[in-house]
């Protein structure tokens, strides 16, 4: 039977992971210019970090809205057709507005939530709360009774 030496094994080891350390810093070199520096694709793009996010999009916005005046389907075929030809001329009037800048969301629910976590992340932006404090008041605005 042959024995391998031991400190020969440890250099094997030692140079797989050697070899793994150096793809890794070469695989995030990589990452660095493609996708981080990149004038095609950059971090504005692909990054929501500090961004006013919305969950809901405008289409369902418009559809709780004609729910609502219909009473959530309730309306008989005679009733619903004048809604619906309303709202039709509303997508009309919009789609004139909307190039213009003349027409804007108002996201009520999220106005508060969206100030308080631009107030927290300006404590934080000035060295006024550390890591911890500004997740825990951020973990707060969404689950407060946690």
């Amino acid at each position: 039977m042959r024995s391998t030496n031991p400190s020969r094994r440890q250099y094997k080891i030692h140079e797989q992971l050697t070899l793994q350390r150096h793809i890794h810093h070469v695989t995030c070199y990589y990452r660095l210019l493609s996708v981080i520096s990149s004038r095609l694709w950059p971090p504005s793009l692909w990054c929501a970090f500090q961004s006013s996010i919305r969950t809901n999009n405008d289409v369902e916005g418009w559809h709780n809205r004609l729910n609502q005046s219909s009473r959530h389907g309730k309306l008989d075929l005679y009733k619903f057709v004048p809604l619906f030809y309303r709202e039709a001329q509303y997508v009309t009037l919009q789609a004139v507005l909307v190039p213009k800048n003349r027409l804007h969301r108002h996201q009520k629910a999220h106005k508060r939530t969206q100030g308080l976590l631009s107030k927290y992340w300006a404590s934080y932006a000035a060295a006024e709360l550390t890591m911890a404090q500004l997740l825990s008041k951020c973990s707060y605005i969404y689950a407060p009774h946690l």
